[in-house]
């Protein structure tokens, strides 16, 4: 697929924008994300609920929305079936949710048992996946 121009919205100063790609330029997009339509909660506040799939496709990031277009036989004949199913996705929310907490110690030794216990490191970037969690729940862990 050729891109020779990208249209876009630009709410932040209220007005529609062109940007002309050229020959050599790279276009990459994302399609989906697994932050879309996210929320957060906090020590004393819970998340709030999941949305519908319909809410989904009017998150304010558009990320649904544009995969769908994209996917859509109407609005792009030409390419459409490359662009796979992405309501298989934003329609089935509680089965693709993902959950991320921050938990703040004041010194090391949760860390070093945990890298005992799973031998990663702190910092390399590895998931620890409770297998058995009911909310789908991985750790990571960083060293600041």
């Amino acid at each position: 697929m050729t891109v020779s121009e990208i249209h876009y919205y630009a709410p932040t100063h209220g007005d529609h924008a062109l940007i002309h790609i050229q020959k050599d330029d790279l276009v990459f997009l994302t399609l989906g994300s697994m932050t879309s339509c996210s929320s957060l909660g906090t020590n004393s506040t819970s998340p709030s609920p999941l949305p519908t799939p319909a809410e989904s496709l009017t998150s304010p990031d558009g990320t649904w929305r544009l995969w769908s277009s994209l996917a859509d036989p109407k609005v792009n004949p030409h390419h459409f079936s490359k662009f796979g199913n992405p309501s298989n996705f934003y329609s089935r929310v509680s089965e693709s949710n993902w959950l991320s907490f921050t938990v703040t110690l004041k010194n090391g030794e949760f860390l070093k048992r945990l890298e005992g216990w799973t031998g990663n490191a702190a910092g390399t970037g590895a998931l620890i996946t409770f297998k058995d969690s009911a909310w789908l729940m991985s750790i990571s862990r960083s060293v600041v």
